[in-house]
């Protein structure tokens, strides 16, 4: 077998040539275990922080709302009398709007898993009209006093006479 005679420059190309191999080979072999996977952890743990930043913004941006809605109701119920009664006040109301002979009105206890600075009153009316109802909510919500309604119950009573409506009223104690 006769050996491939080389001159001097062909050596040396084919020298390089072995090297910018061996080379390639660990390069191939390297990036995707070292650098490359450092990066892509690196990577994934500044999307995965990236994320957590955006949570906390809004979480913080909630958070900021909750706390301007507690500091509304907090002048809400300053700017109430200090002497306010749920009672007084739903009998005023009904009063006002010529309900009070078809309903009665009593204080709710506790009965109602209800906190200690909750008030309660449950009324009843016979013979009201849809209109009469609205037009007591309405009366209701739009006074600056706090009162919500905690539940309702509506039926239509026996031969056309009107609504038997049963609610129950709650405001906090200051």
């Amino acid at each position: 077998m006769k050996q491939l005679e080389l001159d001097r420059g062909e050596r040396l190309g084919l020298l390089c040539g072995v090297i910018a191999l061996i080379f390639v080979i660990f390069l191939a072999v390297y990036i995707p275990l070292g650098p490359k996977k450092q990066f892509d952890r690196a990577y994934a743990r500044v999307v995965s922080l990236t994320n957590d930043i955006a949570s906390a913004k809004v979480d913080k941006s909630v958070i900021e709302e909750q706390l301007a809605s507690e500091e509304a109701l907090k002048k809400q119920l300053e700017s109430r009398s200090q002497n306010f009664d749920l009672f007084s006040f739903m009998n005023r109301l009904l009063k006002e709007q010529n309900i009070l002979a078809r309903a009665t009105v009593e204080n709710t206890r506790a009965a109602r898993n209800q906190a200690e600075n909750e008030v309660m009153v449950d009324v009843q009316m016979n013979g009201v009209s849809l209109a009469e109802v609205v037009n007591l909510l309405h009366t209701v919500y739009a006074s600056e006093n706090l009162v919500r309604m905690f539940k309702m119950e509506i039926r239509p009573m026996a031969r056309d006479e009107g609504l038997h409506c049963e609610m129950t009223f709650m405001t906090v104690r200051v």
